[in-house]
């Protein structure tokens, strides 16, 4: 490369140290959002840009947009002050934060949907995702992260917890009213206790070296004492998917309970990169309308027989089903398949708590998930991009939070990076949404800066165990009594206000 060509790519290197952006911030950033939770495949059919972003930018503002980023600030100018003026005044740049990509109430919690809109306009999508394929399945996390000191209910709490979800006369509305989550708070924190500990035991089966690592046995199913979850209830059967022990039944007085894992091995991680929806024939053959993500659907279809056999075996008048990232994802779809199959035979509605789930599938799928299924959805979200008082230095902030349970994104077609089709997938939200944000947090500054990605974020796994896990723990907690409230709030940096015995957020990193 000559001298010249260096200089071409060093400038926009410079460019970013000297606005204060963190290098490996954005590139990670940059990375996941272009995802959507797609499976990398040897396909190189989008090396030009895609235009498939809803309302997209006129043609004269987008060449002024894309010339003004490449030339960057005369020579002598402050950067900072080119760069916020551009994201703050008026002209085409600040059409990327627009109104127009929000056109109902959900959307417009999605911090990613405009800025991510731009970015599958003008740059090319499944390179990236190849690279971030590599970064994800090379590096697989911890699980030791979250589980370190978790909290499982008290049996003082397992005597009058869960309750049952407060019921919508008709349909699911996209987001839960503060006052019902609120009511709701502790039965959710109850069930991601028991998805946490059926979560831990079966990733010491899958990872023992993890187990052993961290004091714990690595056993079998039928040998491991963990498995007694909650007094009073009996744990009924570990139920297999394509990837491993996948969920965990318990029952009690007739209602039964299945709670689903997050990802944990490299099949997970793959399952979670095949985002093309299914084929209409495959939903249709288990009875379930619309189209969904089809890495989520094959492990229903792998634990459908043991499920019905559970059912039948049980015979509830209540089911429940809890999980969390993947789990959740999988439990919205099983909940709409079990709701079509048993609904006859239950006193109410098929109840999902999907704790940080991603969304799953169509709005024809969406719809009856609203119509015949009580979920609930906790959400950790920041407030998109916004300014911190006075332009000094580089003060923008993107306050994304939770970056799973924006993506597949709903506020336009997501590209093909996985079949080597044209084909688009427009996803739909299931609806039951509670909103979280920082602010709902004992130690809101803290949460503020861990949701935001162009600040001090700790990039990677560690990042995404404070946001997409401790953080819906914090929130449930509230309310508890000591040592649970407050719990996974903290973060190391907070040790010298809230003392070394509090439960840390990452402590197990």
């Amino acid at each position: 490369m000559g001298r010249m060509g260096q200089k071409a790519v060093a400038g926009p290197r410079r460019l970013l140290r000297r606005a204060r952006v963190p290098l490996r911030a954005l590139g990670l950033a940059i990375a996941l959002c272009l995802l959507s939770f797609c499976e990398v495949g040897a396909h190189d059919h989008l090396e030009e840009p895609v235009a498939v972003v809803v309302n997209p930018l006129p043609q004269e503002a987008l060449e002024t947009l894309l010339e003004e980023r490449q030339r960057g600030p005369e020579e002598g100018a402050s950067v900072s002050a080119w760069v916020t003026k551009r994201l703050r005044g008026n002209n085409s740049l600040s059409e990327i934060f627009r109104d127009s990509y929000y056109d109902s109430d959900i959307k417009r919690l999605n911090p990613t949907c405009a800025v991510i809109g731009f970015l599958l306009r003008t740059v090319p999508v499944c390179p990236v995702v190849r690279q971030l394929e590599k970064y994800f399945l090379g590096t697989p996390p911890s699980l030791n992260q979250f589980f370190a000191n978790t909290l499982v209910p008290s049996p003082e709490m397992n005597a009058y917890l869960p309750k049952p979800l407060a019921v919508y006369p008709s349909m699911l509305p996209d987001i839960i009213d503060e006052e019902v989550a609120d009511a709701e708070r502790h039965t959710i924190y109850w069930y991601y206790a028991m998805v946490a500990l059926a979560w831990r035991n079966m990733a010491d089966i899958l990872r023992p070296e993890e187990a052993i690592a961290a004091g714990r046995p690595a056993q079998t199913f039928e040998a491991y004492p963990g498995w007694h979850l909650a007094d009073g209830w009996e744990t009924g059967r570990l139920i297999e998917s394509q990837s491993g022990p996948f969920a965990v039944t318990m029952a009690k007085n007739r209602h039964l309970v299945v709670l689903m894992r997050g990802s944990t091995t490299d099949e997970d991680w793959a399952a979670n990169f095949k985002y093309p929806f299914c084929a209409n024939e495959s939903t249709a053959a288990i009875g379930i309308p619309g189209r969904v993500h089809q890495g989520f659907l094959e492990y229903l279809i792998a634990m459908a027989p043991l499920l019905d056999a559970e059912v039948e075996r049980i015979k509830p008048r209540r089911i429940s089903l809890a999980g969390d990232s993947v789990g959740g994802a999988v439990s919205v779809i099983t909940g709409a398949y079990l709701a079509r199959k048993y609904a006859s035979g239950l006193d109410s509605k098929v109840e999902v708590i999907a704790i940080g789930t991603p969304r799953v599938g169509d709005d024809v799928f969406s719809s009856f998930f609203r119509e015949h299924v009580n979920g609930r959805s906790p959400a950790f979200l920041g407030s998109g991009i916004r300014f911190r008082g006075k332009a000094v230095g580089f003060n923008m902030v993107w306050e994304i939070g939770d970056f799973v349970v924006q993506v597949p994104w709903d506020c336009f077609p997501v590209p093909d990076c996985v079949g080597g089709s044209t084909e688009t997938y427009m996803y739909s939200y299931h609806g039951g949404l509670i909103k979280i944000t920082p602010r709902m947090m004992p130690n809101e500054d803290g949460w503020m800066e861990e949701a935001n990605w162009l600040g001090d974020f700790k990039i990677g796994f560690k990042g995404m165990v404070a946001t997409h896990m401790c953080s819906y723990w914090c929130w449930a907690t509230r309310g508890l009594p000591p040592p649970y409230e407050g719990s996974k709030c903290y973060f190391p940096s907070d040790i010298k206000h809230v003392g070394p015995a509090t439960d840390i957020c990452l402590s197990g990193a």
